[in-house]
């Protein structure tokens, strides 16, 4: 009995540090990332994703390097999907919405407006007029 414990107790370790090794070889990707290669970074990361599609830590890295080359709409669509591949991994949910923050912060305020009235279903003074009186 007491073996059958410490079996499955020694088991339990060794998948918990092999599920907190990184999927990708990060290291090296978030080097190229710190000096402002990203062409390297991203040839690294497209081979990580061509051997594993749903590699969420290749996606939250390709988000970074969009990221940091202010590709808004490709962050966010990378940052998505390390989400959606991950949903409980806290940093992705970070890089996601400081992805949406900047392109947020970019949008004209016609934009917005028109982001708006599509999100509140129709135009600004429909809620006043269909409301209740």
């Amino acid at each position: 009995m007491r073996r059958t414990i410490i079996s499955g107790g020694v088991l339990f370790l060794l998948s918990a540090a092999l599920w907190a090794m990184p999927s990708v070889a990060a290291d090296p990707v978030r080097g190229d990332l710190n000096f402002g290669r990203a062409d390297a970074a991203l040839e690294k990361l497209n081979s990580a994703l061509s051997l594993d599609p749903n590699d969420a830590e290749a996606h939250n890295l390709r988000c970074r390097v969009f990221y940091q080359e202010e590709h808004w709409d490709q962050a966010i669509a990378e940052c998505e999907a390390a989400v959606q591949n991950a949903p409980s991994n806290s940093s992705f949910h970070l890089w996601l919405g400081r992805a949406y923050g900047q392109k947020a912060e970019r949008v004209s305020l016609v934009t917005a407006f028109k982001l708006a009235r599509r999100v509140a279903g129709g135009s600004a003074g429909s809620r006043k007029r269909t409301g209740p009186r």
